[in-house]
């Protein structure tokens, strides 16, 4: 579904991408996890061009986004990040009818559509003529997670989605993402720093240290076979509480 070859992105001869490539399957979720500054948000805003790399290539369902139409490109990839970015003078309704405005799709279709995915982010239909001041953080994050999949894009962006929220809401968030995506069965990349929110999510998840991508893989195998002393690290003071969840889980 997501490739990327050799990619690089450098600032000012600081190098915040150096050389990353990996391939991200049709409807798995692809979590990027590291340490702030280690480049997985520069490499998730390359994959829908919100920054554009120095070298390398990203390919789309084998098509390279060198050479798709940047407007076509963002608007059929969902995209939600911790600020969530809602319209202020739009409605919930509007903020999450904006792509499928853009779109051309008739009112009655983008009614129905709202309302289904009112549902699926567990938002009532009493919300829609408020404004985003209006709501709770939990609440206007249902509400940017709605607008990134109303449209019902093949492959939706995550950037520190629940980073701004207090505990109880983000794990209550983290449960309703699982549920989440196993409905709309998306091609998800979601990028945290919070690695008990990765191994709750990923399907697999990709380490990076110092702009490198340094190990790939299911969570359990990345609990237990850690591939050099930064993932060991990085992972061992959390080691045992980590592979006791996961292994419930299974």
């Amino acid at each position: 579904m997501i490739k990327l070859v050799d990619v690089t992105k450098s600032y000012d001869g600081f190098v915040a991408v150096n050389g990353i490539g990996f391939v991200v399957k049709r409807g798995e979720t692809l979590v990027l996890l590291g340490v702030s500054g280690c480049g997985k948000t520069t490499t998730l805003k390359m994959i829908n061009r919100l920054i554009e790399p120095d070298s390398g290539d990203i390919y789309i369902d084998s098509d390279n986004i060198k050479h798709v139409s940047l407007i076509e490109l963002r608007r059929n990839i969902g995209y939600v990040i911790q600020d969530i970015g809602l319209f202020p003078n739009m409605t919930v309704e509007e903020n999450i009818a904006v792509v499928p405005r853009l779109k051309r799709w008739a009112p009655e279709e983008i009614k129905r559509r709202t309302l289904s995915i009112l549902g699926m982010v567990r938002l009532s239909e009493s919300v829609l003529s408020r404004y985003p001041q209006e709501l709770s953080g939990g609440q206007q994050q249902r509400v940017g997670v709605a607008r990134a999949i109303i449209s019902e894009p093949e492959i939706v962006l995550m950037d520190e989605p629940f980073g701004a929220l207090d505990p109880i809401t983000r794990e209550e968030l983290q449960d309703e993402f699982i549920n989440l995506k196993k409905q709309i069965k998306k091609t998800i990349i979601f990028v945290t720093h919070d690695i008990f929110e990765a191994f709750k999510i990923a399907d697999r998840i990709a380490i990076m240290d110092r702009g490198e991508l340094v190990q790939l893989g299911p969570p359990l195998e990345i609990a237990e076979q850690p591939s050099n002393e930064f993932v060991a690290k990085f992972t061992g003071r959390h080691i045992n509480a980590l592979v006791a969840d996961l292994k419930d889980r299974d």
